[in-house]
């Protein structure tokens, strides 16, 4: 109802996907789940899309064919984190060089690295840096000075 040929097509491989996951799984092949290569297929994919505000971790899902638990799963597995947490980090670490060469608004800045909200932006720059944007523009101009 509604969908494309195409769609309906990479509907069913990551149905598939899931099921032979699901078997392996069972089977006790772990190498597929554990799949390392995936792992750092979908950190690139994270990587080349970070700065996109709209880039959700299940486009992932469609760009590899598999269903969005089993990359949330195997992403943890091998990384330690959730997709979403390796993007928000990756997010807040491109904030910070940001900074440290840029004198942006805290608006300009969620632009750059794609966050959309910027109340969300600052309590996650301060949980992750310990410090407010603007406490943390006022160490690097600190820093800066002393050299």
């Amino acid at each position: 109802q509604g969908f494309s040929n195409e769609e309906r097509y990479f509907n069913a491989l990551s149905t598939l996907y899931a099921i032979a996951s699901k078997l392996a799984v069972a089977q006790g092949e772990s190498q597929f789940v554990c799949n390392t290569d995936t792992a750092e297929r979908i950190k690139d994919i994270i990587k080349l899309n970070y700065r996109d505000k709209d880039f959700r971790i299940e486009h992932i899902s469609d760009m590899i064919f598999v269903s969005h638990s089993y990359i949330c799963k195997l992403f943890k597995m091998k990384t330690g984190i959730s997709p979403v947490k390796y993007l928000v980090k990756l997010r807040l670490q491109s904030a910070g060089e940001l900074l440290a060469v840029k004198d942006y608004s805290v608006k300009k800045l969620c632009q750059e690295v794609g966050f959309s909200d910027e109340l969300h932006f600052m309590k996650e720059f301060k949980k992750e840096f310990g410090v407010t944007v603007k406490q943390y523009r006022e160490k690097i101009r600190e820093l800066k000075s002393e050299v």
